[in-house]
């Protein structure tokens, strides 16, 4: 057997020190990727924003201009576009399963926070299921068994 074939004990702790390397650069590399509920909490913060404040407005026209129709259709529209954003940040909120504890945490106080659906109406079967299913993915470690999309 000829010296460059031969395997002996640095050969071994050398390619040992090398895959220990390598598996600590993928669980850093892992660990580095940010949860995805929290972008789904901003973006919902943002968008539950703007429709508060289209409401705000829209009740300002409405106290402004109350015979002035062109006035209130286009309060009206902003309203309706602001709502449509708010409900499309909203299920894609609750469908984004949570992939950290922190993570996990803070989907549970933004489903509490007045801000977010803590301010609103209670929520109806289909979102607590998907609540409860992206919960479920977290605690589970798995993947979302089924994704809920809200009917336009």
């Amino acid at each position: 057997m000829s010296e460059r074939n031969r395997l002996t004990r640095r050969h071994v702790l050398a390619g040992v020190a090398t895959l220990s390397a390598g598996i600590t650069a993928s669980a850093v590399a892992l660990a580095s990727v940010p949860d995805p509920v929290f972008a789904a909490i901003e973006t919902f913060r943002q968008k539950r924003g703007a429709f508060n404040e289209a409401l705000r407005h829209r009740d300002w026209a409405e106290e402004k201009f109350p015979d002035d129709y062109p006035q209130m259709e286009a309060a009206e529209a902003a309203r309706d576009v602001a709502s449509a954003a708010d409900a499309d940040a909203w299920w894609s909120l609750i469908n984004t399963a949570p992939t950290t504890r922190e993570g996990a945490l803070a989907f549970l106080a933004m489903l509490t926070d007045w801000d977010g659906y803590g301010g609103g109406p209670h929520p109806e079967f289909d979102e607590l299921e998907a609540i409860c299913a992206s919960l479920g993915a977290f605690i589970s470690g798995g993947e979302l068994a089924r994704t809920r999309m809200h009917a336009q």
